[in-house]
């Protein structure tokens, strides 16, 4: 080992691990986008798709590969001018609210765009409140945040979208999907507004504020000091969460806690390209 006057120096907290490694290829951002269409047209987001969900997502995952930002951006257009033309006006704007800010939240890394719709994906299965430990995982604190913060939204517009409890479920003053998806104004006033009202944009802040923090909390050191700074990390961002959604109602307490294991084990869980690597500047 390297000697600095004698002294062996000080370990490190390693820097936090990416998703899925220090390399971000075009072809895991085609192939984010190619699943994210799936769950779309599966759901379904709209009416009847005219062209088959499998070579719209095949369409997706190759323009998206060849062309991250524009290809994911093409994307999204697509899909609102597709409710659009479809007499979805007002769906088209709760899509159009949740595409608009991810292009600016999350400049440097094209392949991340769709891992917002992890928010409502784990919110389906009741393990909403582990998402803030997949976006504690990207390396860039400004990634940890933005993503933290729209997961969030992401979660929170799908349940006037899809008329379903994902979290809190939808707010007070909230009609079905049927009184607002054929027009704008009603969207604004049935959807936007009842959501604006509710914990939101408060959710987004915590969630964005824990992912945050989780490579701090959450030693890089294996150890007792790693797993019980996780445990200690979840119960905070549970009991956070929690109090947003008094009032609100929210998932049960076995989804809670099956939510809370998945956000720990998640923030425990150490990235292929970490796996034994030794803690210091350089190690992603």
């Amino acid at each position: 080992p390297h000697r600095h006057g004698g002294r062996a120096p000080r370990d490190r907290p390693a820097p936090p691990a990416r998703l899925i490694g220090p390399r971000q290829p075009r072809g895991v951002a085609g192939l984010a986008a190619c699943v994210l269409v799936l769950a779309a047209l599966a759901t379904p987001l709209g009416p009847a798709s005219p062209v088959s969900a499998l070579w719209a997502a095949a369409a997706a995952g190759v323009g998206v590969g060849l062309l991250p930002r524009t290809g994911w951006i093409g994307l999204g257009a697509t899909g609102i001018g597709w409710l659009v033309a479809s007499g979805e006006p007002g769906a088209a704007l709760i899509l159009a609210l949740a595409i608009a800010p991810v292009p600016l939240l999350l400049r440097q890394a094209p392949w991340e765009w769709s891992a917002p719709a992890l928010g409502p994906g784990l919110g389906a299965l009741g393990l909403a409140v582990a998402f803030p430990a997949l976006a504690g995982r990207c390396a860039d604190a400004w990634q940890r945040v933005a993503l933290g913060a729209l997961g969030a939204w992401w979660l929170t517009l799908a349940e006037p979208l899809y008329g379903t409890r994902l979290l809190f479920g939808p707010p007070p003053g909230t009609l079905s999907r049927a009184g607002w998806e054929g027009s704008v104004p009603d969207a604004i006033t049935h959807a936007v507004l009842p959501l604006l009202g509710g914990p939101v944009l408060l959710l987004a802040g915590v969630w964005a504020a824990a992912a945050l923090v989780m490579p701090w909390v959450v030693p890089g050191r294996a150890g007792i000091g790693r797993a019980l700074g996780a445990i200690a990390w979840t119960t905070g961002l549970v009991a956070a969460t929690g109090v947003l959604g008094v009032g609100a109602g929210g998932p049960g307490t076995g989804s809670v806690l099956l939510g809370a294991a998945a956000a720990v084990g998640l923030a425990l869980a150490r990235s292929p390209g970490r796996a034994g690597a030794p803690a210091g500047p350089g190690v992603a």
